[in-house]
């Protein structure tokens, strides 16, 4: 494990005149860091473009985003958590208000992936949710229920 004041990924010494194939492994992760911030999270680079780029295999990338992952939560911890929820709901708000209902599904979708990741929250099969929602129902509310999930909307 480097030193922790080798992980500064945010830090990095890389030569303008080095190419990518060239990075060493820390300054591939700052790098990598680099192009999270400017995508705006860290769903937003894809993992084997970067491979390519750094003439990497996909798993090495992969590992080096868990590594960034927990070199950021280590160096920012309990403040980038609280930032982070902070700017989710005034995303999330400002596109209910807009009553842009998509958007602030996917917003809430990648805070659940986020959450997920960090290891607050684990998902669930979606059967077990369901089934503990029907178990004391009668048959006339099942079909009911069945209905209304298989029920189309005309105006899509």
């Amino acid at each position: 494990m480097p030193k922790k004041a080798e992980r500064n990924y945010l830090i990095a010494d890389i030569p303008d005149d080095l190419h990518p194939l060239d990075y060493n492994t820390h300054q591939r992760r700052a790098d990598v860091l680099q192009k999270m911030i400017d995508a705006g999270h860290p769903y937003g680079i894809n993992q084997s473009r970067l491979a390519k780029h750094y003439g990497v295999d996909q798993g090495t990338i992969s590992r080096d985003v868990k590594e960034i992952q927990s070199y950021l939560s280590e160096s920012l911890g309990d403040y980038a958590v609280s930032l982070t929820q902070t700017a989710f709901e005034n995303i999330y708000n400002s596109f209910m208000q807009t009553d842009d209902k998509e958007k602030a599904w996917k917003v809430l979708m990648d805070w659940n992936k986020w959450l997920e990741n960090r290891g607050a929250i684990r998902t669930q099969p979606k059967t077990i949710a369901i089934e503990s929602r029907v178990k004391d129902m009668s048959k006339a509310e099942l079909l009911e229920m069945l209905d209304a999930l298989t029920e189309t909307d005309d105006s899509e």
